[in-house]
């Protein structure tokens, strides 16, 4: 059974698994009842009341983005019937990562994202996005050197390379080294997404909510010199959420079967898995402080860390302004998680409900 026909395989069972399961609690107890409307209003963001604020929708930061993109983040819950959100999101990160005569990375990135969702019947969410992203040397090199004297965890081969240089150096599997440098740096157009989001259960302030996603990814610009080669991508997820007095647990289970199985002359592993779980606290009915770890399965075959998985962890702050708006700002740095992983990622997301 080859990589690929296994990621088919695996794809295949979790959302056979996932369109199995009833659309309520009243179905599971067996109840043919026309399912009760979710709470609507205030004091939380979501209809859901197992959700607060909801968790980080910070996505991997890991340099494997160099390879192929990550996939958006899914929640636990689904806005409610003809009901609208536009969300604009930013990703900041800067990478130094050395892997023998594999690969050498010193680079800056920032990422944009745009994104429109509907709720079609209070179970039921559609949403399409779309991103662009600079790639080059940075200004962030400073501060990150600086963070490590601070905390005592100094990076001498950092110290010693140019500030703020963009450079990728890699060696493929077919031996050639591919380099690419400040010439090449700018913005690029990626990819456009297409999201449906199903509530399975919806939650109360004592039973969990439970959503399933479906998302796929194409590119809508031609190939780029350095960029990933990107071919369509299909993700499907399971969204848990349970609250416990002032805290909300979130846990996210997540497939994705990759359209493209080589890029930037590497192999690379044609389906991989995630976990994301997420510890929201409520301090005010306003603002949630959260701390979130995602785990990931390796991204290319025999190619040093990137055949490893990553771990992050990101801590966050969630504030809505009003019941219209709603900011998150969130920071990954990898004095915790060390391989595979940003040096230091900053994160914001704004979303607006009409």
């Amino acid at each position: 059974m080859t990589p690929a026909f296994r990621g088919r395989v695996v794809l295949a069972a979790l959302w056979a698994a996932l369109a199995a399961l009833p659309a309520t609690g009243q179905e599971l107890a067996g109840g043919g009842a026309a399912p009760a409307p979710l709470r609507q209003g205030p004091p939380g963001w979501w209809a859901s009341a197992a959700v607060g604020l909801g968790p980080l929708m910070q996505s991997s930061q890991s340099p494997a983005s160099i390879f192929r993109l990550s996939h958006p983040v899914g929640m636990p819950a689904v806005l409610s019937a003809g009901q609208w959100e536009v969300i604009t999101q930013s990703d900041w990160a800067n990478y130094f990562c050395e892997g023998g005569d594999k690969y050498f990375l010193d680079f800056e990135s920032f990422r944009w994202r745009f994104g429109l969702a509907y709720g079609l019947d209070g179970r039921t969410q559609l949403g399409v996005s779309t991103s662009a992203s600079y790639q080059g040397g940075g200004v962030l090199d400073g501060f990150v050197e600086g963070f490590e004297r601070w905390v005592g965890a100094i990076n001498e081969d950092r110290r010693r390379a140019p500030r703020d240089r963009y450079l990728l150096r890699l060696r493929g599997e077919d031996g050639v080294v591919r380099e690419f440098g400040g010439r090449d740096s700018g913005w690029h157009v990626e990819c456009f997404s297409l999201g449906l989001l199903r509530q399975l259960l919806p939650g109360t302030s004592t039973t969990p909510s439970l959503t399933a996603s479906l998302v796929v990814k194409t590119p809508i610009a031609r190939e780029v010199w350095g960029r990933p080669e990107n071919g369509v991508d299909v993700g499907l997820g399971l969204h848990a959420a349970q609250r416990l007095g002032r805290f909300h647990f979130y846990s996210s289970l997540g497939a994705v079967h990759f359209g493209t199985s080589r890029s930037l002359g590497v192999r690379l592993v044609e389906y991989q898995l995630s976990f994301i779980h997420s510890v929201e606290y409520r301090a005010t009915p306003a603002t949630s402080l959260v701390a979130q770890v995602l785990l990931s399965g390796p991204v290319a075959y025999h190619f040093g860390e990137f055949s490893d998985r990553s771990r992050e962890v990101a801590l966050g702050l969630k504030h809505m302004f009003s019941r219209h708006f709603l900011l998150e700002v969130s920071v990954v740095e990898n004095i915790l998680a060390f391989s595979n992983s940003a040096d230091v990622a900053f994160h914001t997301t704004l979303a607006w409900r009409p």
